[in-house]
């Protein structure tokens, strides 16, 4: 959409530009901050330049924040947005404009929808509030057969009777699997489906894939399948974490015997029927049964616990640092070439669904390192595009976007990448002892931190964890403070005269 708006005004557009309705000054800031993330060649720059601003997954923390403020101040009129914006922040909305009725290929559900309508007019803001539907193709296909239901969807989220129950995650791990329109379901045991998920997930996938196959008349697809078999394995793997976590030093008679209160202290428990409560209890003590058989050490547990992973994924990180442990020990290995040596693991946990979709692999970490380097996105993507990376897509491929580079780094490499990096961390200490590893684990705290901001000196890192949480604004207000290093980040920004003018 903000594409289509820069394209529009530059072909001459008669519309007044939101820009006229925004504060100046925070118009040039955040265009600014825009810029100096993505360049100016980017549409969401020139989009921001418009006064048209964009908020959603694969935005940076810094503009997401930075845009929220704007809106609740009045500073800026137009945001594009996902409806995760308006249910977290109190905005003063006074139109609402429903492109559609779908979030990517998810159905939104009427409770969200309810609250995100709600922020249209709010008390104390503005006397009344618009809400325009600018979905015409809705209404135009109400009569096609196969498209039928999109309609029936949209009228119901107009029906203040239709809000959802309130739901838990948890029970989706007993949910069935279903067709697209979630009117079919496959026949298959909850617990016993749970037991293969968790001892041989490989087998379970394959199936999914055969019944796609064999009931693709049903509306049963191997996309579909797919998608709520990692779902559930995800679940799983959260709910090995928590079990270890808790498991504790008592024999494991004494500890099963307090699963099923674990099972029943849920709001999954509290919420589910009868037959639910019954396979929940069932599935929190096969999976108790599950990791003892895997590793009976409370010792261990306890350690696996604190990694969030689940119980195949650190088992994986174990057996790797247990064999690479002279080559992570080595005194003089910098921050880079211990990412250099972790790296090849964190592929191989995170799999083809996390990082298979970037082309070609071996650009991957070159990417890693210009990211806890401090270099900007468009930089980053320039690189990328330079040494041919692109994006795998279906059976092709496409071109990488911006928007791709942020999800790359802010997600894959911030997020799912340093949840392995702090197994390897406190994998270390287990096998080979916090003595031994300390200098190592050290090291290996300060390269966690570079990945999750993306920052590569130390001061921009206490910065950001300051509050000042933009990869941009800490680099800049670092570069203005005196080299003092005996004297903290706070009392330096304290003494600076010159913090404005670095942000602006």
């Amino acid at each position: 959409i903000a594409a289509a708006a820069v394209e529009a005004f530059d072909r001459g557009l008669s519309l007044t530009r939101p820009s006229l309705f925004c504060d100046p000054t925070e118009l040039v800031n955040l265009g600014n901050l825009y810029a100096a993330h993505f360049g100016d060649g980017e549409s969401v720059t020139q989009a921001a330049r418009l006064g048209i601003f964009s908020h959603h997954g694969n935005t940076p923390q810094g503009i997401r924040l930075s845009v929220e403020v704007a809106m609740k101040e009045g500073l800026a009129k137009f945001v594009i947005c996902t409806s995760t914006l308006a249910q977290g922040v109190n905005l003063p909305l006074r139109y609402l404009i429903v492109s559609g009725t779908m979030q990517g290929v998810d159905r939104i559900k009427a409770r969200d929808f309810h609250n995100l309508i709600g922020r249209a007019g709010r008390a104390g803001m503005h006397t009344e509030g618009t809400i325009i539907f600018s979905d015409p193709e809705l209404y135009d296909r109400r009569l096609n057969s196969r498209e039928q239901w999109r309609w029936r969807e949209a009228i119901n989220l107009l029906n203040p009777n239709a809000a959802e129950r309130t739901a838990s995650s948890l029970l989706q791990i007993l949910a069935p699997f279903t067709n697209e329109r979630e009117d079919q379901r496959l026949g298959i045991d909850r617990n016993a489906m749970l037991r293969e998920l968790m001892q041989d997930p490989e087998t379970l996938r394959g199936q999914l894939i055969t019944a796609a196959s064999t009931y693709k008349q049903l509306g049963f697809t191997e996309d579909g399948l797919l998608a709520q078999f990692k779902t559930k394995t995800m679940l799983l793997e959260a709910l090995e974490s928590y079990l270890m976590a808790n498991r504790g030093t008592d024999p494991f008679e004494q500890f099963f015997a307090s699963v099923e209160e674990f099972a029943r202290e849920t709001l999954a428990f509290a919420l589910a029927d009868d037959a639910q409560k019954a396979q929940l209890v069932t599935a929190f003590q096969d999976l108790a049964r599950h990791i003892e058989s895997s590793q009976p050490d409370p010792a261990v547990q306890a350690a696996y616990g604190k990694t969030l992973l689940g119980l195949k994924a650190i088992q994986r990180v174990r057996e790797w640092v247990e064999t690479n442990q002279a080559v992570l020990l080595q005194p003089e290995n910098t921050e880079e070439q211990l990412l250099a040596h972790i790296w090849p693991l964190i592929v191989e946990i995170l799999g083809e669904d996390t990082v298979g979709k970037f082309l070609p692999s071996d650009q991957l970490l070159p990417t890693v390192l210009r990211w806890i380097a401090g270099v900007n996105f468009q930089q980053i993507l320039t690189a990328w595009v330079t040494n041919g990376g692109r994006i795998r897509w279906g059976k092709k491929t496409r071109a990488t976007t911006i928007e791709d580079v942020v999800h790359l780094c802010e997600n894959v490499i911030a997020y799912e990448s340093t949840l392995i990096l702090a197994a390897v961390n406190e994998m270390l200490a287990t096998v080979v002892g916090e003595e031994t590893a300390s200098p190592v684990r050290g090291t290996l705290a300060h390269l966690l931190k570079r990945m999750k901001y993306g920052l590569s000196h130390p001061d921009e890192i206490a910065l950001y964890e300051l509050g000042f949480s933009d990869r941009i604004a800490a680099h800049r207000i670092r570069l203005t403070l005196p080299e003092q290093p005996d004297d903290s980040i706070r009392s330096r920004l304290r003494d600076s005269a010159g913090l404005n003018g670095a942000l602006a």
